[in-house]
């Protein structure tokens, strides 16, 4: 084979690996192939009580908590932001009520690991609540309100380690 074959061969091989490579780098621009149990909605029920909570750390245990009822939300991994899908928290507890005047909210969930510090690729423990603006939103909205507005309430470990 001369030079001028090789040179049309590895233009040709270049070319090919070059084509499949932007395909594949197309198909998985969102990561990688996840798949998930898609499940029901679910109803939290949210209880009148007559007095509030001062919101100090004894709160989480106070005795308003008992007989109220808990909603099992299991949770997904998201794939559009770090950290990667782990599996570790599988679900969480939720349970809620209201005075007139305040929602509270208290959210619970299994956890080995008390993940307070914040630091280059080490996440703290959080939670946030998505409450819909518009009453006739869908059930699912992706990206914290990107296809109706939410109202995001978020919590982070690192901002509130006297708990």
């Amino acid at each position: 084979m001369n030079n001028k074959g090789v040179v049309i061969l590895i233009c040709v091989l270049s070319t090919v690996f070059f084509v499949w490579l932007g395909q594949y780098a197309w198909t998985h621009r969102y990561g990688s192939d996840v798949l998930y149990d898609v499940n029901e909605p679910q109803q939290l029920t949210v209880t009148l009580k007559q007095r509030g909570l001062s919101l100090k750390p004894e709160d989480l245990y106070d005795e308003i908590w008992t007989d109220l009822p808990a909603t099992e939300v299991t949770l997904f991994g998201q794939v559009t932001e770090k950290p990667w899908p782990k599996g570790v928290v599988r679900s969480v507890s939720v349970q809620a009520f209201h005075d007139k005047t305040d929602i509270y909210f208290r959210l619970a969930w299994e956890d080995d690991m008390q993940n307070d510090a914040l630091a280059v690729d080490n996440f703290s423990d959080g939670c946030a609540i998505a409450i819909p603006l518009d009453p006739a939103a869908p059930v699912r909205s992706i990206m914290m309100g990107f296809s109706s507005p939410v109202n995001l309430w978020h919590w982070q470990a690192h901002q509130d380690t006297h708990f």
